[in-house]
């Protein structure tokens, strides 16, 4: 069963990115792809749980 990561455990990931550069990315595949309702609705979750 996967779990739920704490920011710290986020930010330890290699690879990873800011939250700045995360929402910023969110948002623009929000304006400019042609995203289904379902992908609507998981950005907005991911939006909120980033805090964007």
């Amino acid at each position: 069963m996967l779990e739920e990561l704490n920011y710290e455990e986020m930010t330890e990931i290699k690879g990873g990115v800011s939250k700045e550069e995360y929402c910023r990315q969110l948002l623009h595949a929000l304006l400019y792809w042609d995203l289904d309702e379902g992908a609507k609705e998981g950005a907005r979750i991911g939006a909120e749980r980033a805090g964007c």
